[in-house]
This record gives C-alpha cells, structure tokens and sequence, in this order.
C-alpha cells in the first residue's frame, strides 16, 4: 500500500503535467459550476483558496463574490 506522501507525489506530478490550456479550460469549467449552484448563490460569505502550482484557478469565483457583494476569505500561510 502506497503511503499518503507517495500518492500525493504521484497526484502533483498528474497535476503539473496538464497542459495550460486544458487546465484554463477546465478552471473555468469547475469556476462556472460552482458560481452556478444554489449554495454559492445562497452564500453571503465563501471561503477559497488563491491557486497555486497548476491548482483549480479562483479567480472568477473571487471576482464574482465579490461583485455580488459576498464576503470572501482565504488562509493566511505562515512559514514555519
């Protein structure tokens, strides 16, 4: 059985291996679906994260958040 810090090596690799444009695509994608569900819309904060690394882009969810008057958080990271 593979070890959890093995597995996410292997799934970082699958993710920095996409292409840009499939991962523009598929970010909006994945942005659209969120933006478009009745819990976002019912939402008067969100919590996100800024991508990072070939991570799910945010930004569109951000922006529309904050367009509709929602407010918005992300974590703070600290070096340790």
């Amino acid at each position: 059985m593979e070890d959890k810090r093995e597995i996410r090596k292997e799934l970082i690799q699958k993710r920095d291996s996409v292409d840009g444009r499939d991962w523009e695509i598929n970010s909006k994608a994945i942005q659209k679906t969120v933006i478009q569900s009745s819990l976002y819309k019912k939402a008067d904060c969100i919590m996100t994260y800024a991508d990072f690394h070939g991570e799910v882009g945010t930004l569109m969810i951000v922006e529309d958040a904050l367009l509709s008057g929602k407010r918005v958080f992300l974590p703070k990271v600290l070096d340790n």
